[in-house]
C-alpha cells in the first residue's frame, strides 16, 4: 500500500544503513539482550517494535553499552504502518532463547513481506517456519558472536538473502 511505502521510506531516512528488525513482546525469553550485544559487532541499526515487561532493563541496557543511538525502541506501531516496517528491513531477528517461543508469529509476517530471518534453533515451531540456509538462517540460541556473524553474512550477501526472502515469501 501507499502507506506501508510511506512509512517504509521514513524508516529508511531516518535510519540510514542496513535495518535490522525485531518485532515482538519485550519478555526474557525472547533473548533481546544476545541481540543489542551481537548488533555492538554490526553495522547499522537495529529497530524494535513492540514493548513488554523487559523494556526499562533494555533501555539501561543500550545506555550501559553505549547503543542508544544504534537502537531504535519504536514501541507499540499500528497495524497499519507495520508493514512498512518490514519493508524497510534488510533482516528480521527472532533471537529467542528458550521453548517458550513456540512459533514465531512475527517471523511469519516478515517472510510474508520477503525478508530474510535469522531465529535460533529451539526445536520448536520457529525451526519449522524458518528453513535454515533457504528462507534464513538458524543460530544457537545465546550465541552472541554466532548471531552477530549471521547478521553479517545476511547483511553482506544481497543476493543469497534475495533469494531467501523469495523462498520466505513463498513458504509463508
Amino acid at each position: 500500500t501507499d502507506r506501508s511505502r510511506e512509512t517504509a521510506a521514513r524508516l529508511r531516512r531516518s535510519h540510514p544503513g542496513p535495518i535490522v528488525l525485531f518485532v515482538g513482546r519485550m519478555r526474557p525469553y525472547k533473548g533481546l539482550p544476545v541481540l543489542i550485544a551481537a548488533m555492538a559487532q554490526v553495522e547499522g541499526p537495529l529497530v524494535l517494535v513492540g514493548r513488554g515487561e523487559m523494556e526499562d532493563q533494555i533501555r539501561g541496557k543500550l545506555e550501559r553499552d553505549g547503543m542508544q543511538e544504534r537502537v531504535v525502541l519504536a514501541g507499540d506501531v499500528p497495524a497499519t504502518d507495520l508493514s512498512g516496517y518490514y519493508r524497510a528491513a534488510d533482516v528480521f531477528v527472532l533471537p529467542s532463547i528458550d521453548r517458550s517461543e513456540a512459533l514465531g508469529l512475527a517471523m511469519i509476517e516478515a517472510m510474508h513481506c520477503g525478508v530474510p530471518v535469522i531465529s535460533t534453533r529451539l526445536g520448536t515451531g520457529t525451526s519449522h517456519v524458518n528453513l535454515d540456509g533457504v528462507t534464513g538462517l538458524e543460530v544457537t540460541p545465546r550465541d552472541v558472536g554466532e548471531l552477530a556473524r549471521a547478521i553479517r553474512w545476511i547483511l553482506g550477501n544481497p543476493e543469497s538473502t534475495k533469494r531467501m526472502g523469495e523462498a520466505g515469501r513463498e513458504r509463508a
